[in-house]
């Protein structure tokens, strides 16, 4: 069964209530029964309106920067010196066949990792 909306629950909420206001008082067990489906109507409608909470994306693999790959950054680094950061992560990228390559790790590698020299 697929899950209604909240506008179909309100919708479901007002029937029932309108369902019970014109139902005859009956005798006691009769009258009880009757409770009793309205409350598991009222319970199943509350538990669709429960929250489905995401899962998250498990992390990315960070790619480990080998010495050739800082020696590229820093060649391409020297000889562009007109060129971003960005620009620089993209050919490296394209360099050692890399889906992408973080401006970041450029800055890292450029800067000394976490201000380390």
């Amino acid at each position: 069964m697929s899950r209604r909306t909240i506008p179909e629950i309100r919708l479901a909420l007002y029937a029932l209530s309108e369902a019970i206001k014109r139902e005859p008082i009956d005798p006691p067990m009769i009258e009880m029964a009757r409770r009793e489906g309205w409350a598991a109507e009222i319970r199943k409608l509350a538990d669709e309106t429960k929250r489905e909470y995401g899962t998250r994306p498990p992390a990315r693999a960070r790619v480990r920067i080998t010495e050739a790959m800082e020696t590229t950054i820093r060649e391409i680094a020297r000889h562009n010196p007109g060129w971003s950061q960005q620009q620089i992560a993209n050919q490296v990228a394209v360099i050692h066949r890399l889906p992408t390559f973080s401006a970041g790790r450029v800055s890292e590698t450029l800067n000394g990792k976490r201000g380390e020299r």
